[in-house]
């Protein structure tokens, strides 16, 4: 029961601190990524680069989003889809949810669908968030079995 009770409880107890985050700041896309750079640039880049671009902190979902943005384009690279040399903006790709990553990490299979059935648009990147969101939710249960 304790062990279910702290399952449960944690990430309540994040939600309401990470939602007033949310509520005083505006989400930005890999913030400071304004200018276009080509595939080969984005894909060798890392966290230390991203940051001196922005100047500023990169928050979890900038992480994510750069992640999940990189492993796609290495993806589309390999399978010949796209050239080193095509162009790559700052708004295309990935886009972290807070929403759907929350309802994936709490309800599991059943906020996969939930989020399937009533996310409109972007439904890709509400797919992706929530099956993230999957993903941590292991990692936590399976460190507190370890």
């Amino acid at each position: 029961m304790k062990l279910f009770k702290s399952i449960y409880l944690t990430p309540l107890f994040l939600l309401f601190f990470v939602s007033n985050n949310f509520a005083v700041n505006s989400h930005k896309v890999n913030p400071g990524l304004s200018e276009t750079m080509t595939v080969g640039d984005y894909v060798d880049m890392d966290f230390k680069t991203l940051k001196s671009k922005t100047d500023q902190k990169l928050n979890l979902g900038n992480r994510i989003e750069f992640l999940v943005n990189k492993k796609m384009l290495k993806k589309a690279l390999k399978d010949k889809t796209i050239t080193k040399d095509a162009e790559f903006r700052a708004g295309d790709g990935y886009h972290f949810r807070f929403w759907p990553f929350l309802i994936g990490m709490l309800f599991g299979l059943l906020g996969l669908i939930l989020v399937a059935i009533f996310v409109r648009r972007p439904k890709k990147n509400a797919i992706i968030s929530c099956l993230i969101g999957m993903l941590v939710w292991g990692v936590i249960v399976a460190l507190g079995w370890a």
